[in-house]
């Protein structure tokens, strides 16, 4: 298996997108923090499919939850993500494909409230430093949309 260094790809990854979230809208309090630089971890076990938003609980790529569409219930909705009770997101991969979209907000409540954290498309982001419940998520054309 194929591993990078979480360093390499801080740098590659999250470079741009922290910087411009926190321009863009009044979202303070959300933080997006890379891997540990020590860890190494494997693109492979992030992978989400083509057009889709894909969230993990785990640093190991496990138990991935996996949706096409706008969900307001993590718990109850068109995808039941069985973890999103009990465990905190540890990593969020937009793979959108739909170019009307900038990004994916994430909320810790369903229906969209309390927002935690804004993934732009084409973008793979670590919480494990700052991990957090998530319960809800919408597609959205700008990060002030969230």
């Amino acid at each position: 298996m194929l591993l990078f260094v979480a360093a390499a790809l801080a740098a590659t990854l999250y470079g741009s997108a922290t910087a411009d979230v926190r321009g863009a809208a009044d979202i303070s309090g959300i933080t997006g923090v890379s891997a540990s630089d020590d860890r190494a971890i494997s693109l492979l076990d992030f992978s989400c499919p083509a057009g889709q938003f894909c969230a993990w609980p785990s640093t190991d790529g496990s138990s991935r939850c996996t949706w096409v569409n706008a969900d307001s219930n993590w718990r109850d909705g068109s995808v039941i993500c069985s973890w999103g009770e009990t465990r905190p997101v540890i990593a969020l991969n937009n793979n959108g494909s739909n170019l009307n979209y900038a990004g994916v907000c994430v909320y810790a409540g369903f229906s969209y409230v309390t927002l935690k954290a804004f993934v732009e498309r084409g973008t793979l982001e670590f919480f494990d430093g700052a991990p957090f419940k998530a319960r809800s998520h919408r597609w959205v054309r700008s990060v002030a949309d969230c």
